[in-house]
């Protein structure tokens, strides 16, 4: 057994990954990483007596590419006799129906056909071809959002049914391992993409760091990352009994205690919350440090009938004074006012530059033109066009509240920003995640992908014309 299947085996036994007898269903794309997880799992299944099947998701995204992707999959399969499933989806139709971003569409139904085949073969383990690299990008991501001790301790090695055994290997070992032994495998152009959160981080922002500050980067991320997944199980193991004494489930929402809970440290509170919000929801995902905290602000203040709505629409409501309540969907009839994200956060737009805003990461790419006649016609959904004098160089970002009224284009009267978004068919759980562009005086100039303000559009006498493109920011 050479070096690098040494060090996988014994990542394997130190975290316990699979027994000996399993059955795994290997997730193979075609690409490097999966590609070695396959052939170091195939060299070690005779060790540990494992059954072995392969699994590719086909995301139909590059024509002939991903169909040549999947045939190489198979052929894999022919060669090392192991059964083969293949499903084919066009992820991108999918994508406008479940109104999210590509990859969170191609990860939701690629993961769904894993767990489906996983458990029609009634295999116990699902592995995947995550690596230390992919590890150190994924902290660095969480931390650039905002996360708590669990994003910033990255990707368990095992998370339910799923594992991860080269998640101590980097990418040269990886490839040396690949060369070795002569495996051939499928490149994926859209991992140079930019348009991706990760390929820029991978790509542009950690080359950066390691050339400017410090050349060992990617170690530190990973040595953070196991300290903060140390931590995060204590957490895990101590937070269970407090939260059982604070919380009370009831059928369609949680209860909480807000005398025990604020006799808590606020290390403790966030923790709680955290947890709570992650059993409601499902995840985390979406869900900052800022959220964290507007949800504190409005406990601590404890204000009867106030609440707010996080990403993803879930409610937290005072209730009384001893009580607030968190769920989907809340009757919020006898609620006095809404307390929204954006009454706590405002972010100045960079003029020209790019500004990260929005529960879900929107980049605002700002920059001043000439007035090129017809130009401002153009303008799709996610871009404005505006008269730069009128609007000036401080402007801000922020979302909806109670009250907001604008002239939309085309319009000649105020509008409230609320009979408009009625209008619009913009849910009330939609129009809390609504980027809005103002002035610094808190006038509105752009209500994102819906509207600009006929104040601040372009004219025929307009000399120069603020340009703004909103581009989510997909990992």
């Amino acid at each position: 057994m050479n070096l690098f299947l040494r060090k996988v085996y014994a990542t394997v036994l130190k975290n316990t990954l699979v027994q000996k007898g399993d059955s795994i269903l290997v997730a193979v794309s075609g690409g490097m990483d999966s590609v070695c997880l396959l052939f170091v799992l195939d060299c070690l299944k005779e060790e540990f007596s494992w059954e072995l099947a392969i699994a590719h998701f086909n995301h139909k995204t590059r024509g002939e590419d991903s169909e040549e992707d999947a045939r190489f999959v198979q052929g894999l399969g022919l060669e090392l006799n192991l059964q083969t499933f293949v499903q084919a989806m066009d992820v991108q139709a999918a994508q406008a129906q479940m109104k999210t971003s590509f990859q969170d569409a191609a990860r939701s139904y690629r993961y769904r056909f894993l767990e489906e085949t996983r458990m029609r073969l009634g295999f116990q383990s699902i592995a995947v071809g995550h690596n230390a690299d992919d590890q150190a990008e994924t902290i660095l991501m969480n931390f650039l959002r905002g996360s708590g001790n669990k994003g910033l301790g990255g990707m368990p090695y095992k998370r339910g049914n799923l594992i991860r055994p080269l998640l101590d290997r980097n990418r040269k070992e990886i490839s040396d391992f690949v060369n070795q032994k002569g495996l051939q495998f499928r490149e994926d152009k859209s991992n140079r993409d930019a348009k991706y959160l990760r390929n820029k981080v991978r790509n542009e922002l950690i080359p950066l760091l390691e050339h400017d500050y410090n050349p060992r980067l990617r170690n530190r991320l990973l040595a953070t990352g196991s300290i903060f997944r140390d931590e995060e199980d204590y957490w895990s193991h101590t937070i269970e009994p407090i939260q059982s004494r604070i919380v009370k489930q009831e059928a369609e929402f949680h209860s909480l205690n807000l005398r025990d809970f604020k006799a808590n440290h606020p290390a403790l509170q966030k923790k709680v919350l955290r947890s709570i919000i992650s059993g409601l929801r499902g995840g985390l995902k979406k869900v900052r440090a800022e959220h964290i905290e507007t949800v504190l602000k409005l406990i601590r203040e404890g204000q009867t009938g106030k609440y707010l709505t996080l990403p993803s629409g879930l409610q937290i409501r005072v209730k009384d004074t001893e009580t607030a309540i968190l769920g989907f969907g809340l009757d919020l009839k006898d609620c006095e006012s809404s307390i929204q994200l954006a009454n706590f956060q405002r972010v100045y737009l960079k003029i020209p530059g790019i500004t990260c805003f929005g529960a879900k990461l929107i980049e605002f790419r700002s920059e001043v033109l000439g007035n090129k006649e017809g130009i401002y016609n153009k303008a799709q959904s996610n871009q404005a066009f505006l008269d730069y004098s009128k609007t000036g160089c401080d402007l801000y970002l922020r979302y909806f509240k109670p009250g907001d009224r604008f002239v939309p284009l085309g319009m000649s009267g105020i509008k409230k920003l609320k009979c408009f978004f009625i209008d619009e068919k913009v849910t009330q759980n939609e129009r809390n995640e609504v980027p809005i562009l103002t002035t610094k005086s808190d006038h509105i100039i752009w209500v994102y992908g819906k509207r600009i303000s006929q104040d601040y559009r372009v004219t025929p006498e307009t000399q120069r014309v603020l340009r703004i493109e909103g581009v989510p920011v997909n990992n």
